[in-house]
């Protein structure tokens, strides 16, 4: 393991020590520089000549084109808890690659990208065991690897095809489960932050977002209407208003309020309206109201029990949610599957919304009536 970049506090100290006490000269590679570094460039040659023949991909480097500013680069990457297993990601290759050196360099330079790109999205709290996780997952599937081979680099005699085989799928399912892993943990945790929000911050990130909406559909119509854009009007006319109605089915009457506000004001400053007063749109100011008000004053819930569980009509969700006391059988999942139930990991229950539908599956599967 290389300790060595923790005594630095920043790049700058990290970049004057390599050119002052292990390039000689400041520019000529080293063995010790190659070491630290986990770089494989021919003794003696000239670093400033070799990132010449080798342009580098790191920001820094494209941006200023300097040995100081490669080393900026290195010294990010050394920090990367990923950085210490260069050795065990060149024994995966070894027997997989003409070059293993190459191979596992360019690996652990795309998963340190990766890694660093998942903790900018996640919360400060869950990086230190999301990094630990996705180490161990790395670890896993470079064992995997280390034990597949290429004939091509072992030579065809007495190759086991059979065996290779098998390892070849082992190390594709842990890199599918790794990869799989990071995607779900990594949606859980946004949504678990998402929910944490505060009202307020919500509602004004959800205007915004639909208020970007708003303006970027209209600037098409406009342009549609003056016949610098080839579009079909309809079409974006949709795609405008579906943003507007959801948020009326979803009770939320200040966003459709401020949404049809923005609306007139664009109208006014156009020849032909964007939206027409005849349009749908305009009826939802009431509709969103109603809901909201539904919302605030819901029914009671209603409740039926069946075997091993309970059906709730939970009015305030607008959900129908079956509960089961224990896990249910096979064939008790795949008819709640089979009639548009889904599982909600949230409200630990099968749930679909209130609908007709809704309750004439209830009633097929369970015998119930609900009014």
């Amino acid at each position: 393991m290389n300790t060595f970049n923790t005594q630095f506090e920043n790049c700058d100290q990290f970049a004057d020590y390599i050119i002052d006490s292990i390039l000689d000269h400041g520019d000529k590679v080293t063995a010790e520089f190659n070491k630290l570094t986990n770089l494989d460039i021919p003794k003696g040659t000239s670093l400033t000549e070799w990132l010449l023949v080798n342009p580098q991909t790191g920001d820094s480097f494209k941006k200023f084109g300097t040995v100081k500013s490669f080393l900026y680069d290195i010294y990010e990457f050394t920090k990367s808890p990923l950085f210490k297993y260069f050795d065990q990601a060149r024994k995966a290759y070894y027997w997989n690659s003409m070059d293993p050196y190459r191979a596992a360099k360019r690996n652990i330079i795309e998963h340190i990208h990766e890694l660093n790109s998942d903790l900018a999205e996640i919360p400060a709290e869950d990086q230190s065991w999301y990094t630990e996780k996705y180490t161990k997952m790395y670890l896993e599937w470079l064992s995997a690897k280390g034990r597949t081979a290429s004939s091509m680099v072992t030579g065809p005699a007495k190759f086991p095809t059979e065996r290779n085989r098998k390892a070849l799928n082992s190390e594709h399912n842990k890199y599918q489960d790794f990869q799989v892993w990071r995607e779900k943990t990594k949606t859980a945790i946004l949504r678990k932050l998402e929910r944490n929000k505060p009202e307020d911050q919500k509602r004004d990130e959800k205007w915004l977002e639909i208020k970007k909406h708003i303006i970027g559909q209209s600037a098409v119509i406009v342009g549609i209407d003056n016949g610098t854009e080839p579009y079909h009007r309809a079409l974006f006319v949709n795609s405008l208003v579906g943003k507007i109605e959801t948020a009326a089915k979803n009770g939320e009457h200040e966003l459709v309020e401020k949404s049809l506000s923005l609306i007139e004001e664009l109208n006014n400053n156009q020849k032909k309206p964007i939206i027409t007063s005849r349009h749908k749109v305009w009826k939802l100011r009431e509709k969103a109201f109603d809901i909201a008000q539904q919302k605030e004053n819901p029914k009671d819930q209603e409740t039926y029990d069946i075997e091993g569980g309970q059906i709730i009509v939970n009015y305030a969700d607008d959900r129908i949610q079956i509960k089961h006391v224990e896990k249910p059988a096979k064939e008790v999942i795949d008819l709640l599957k089979k009639n548009a139930f889904k599982w909600s990991g949230f409200n630990k229950c099968w749930q679909r919304k209130i609908t007709l539908n809704t309750k004439y599956s209830i009633k097929v599967m369970f015998g119930i009536a609900i009014k």
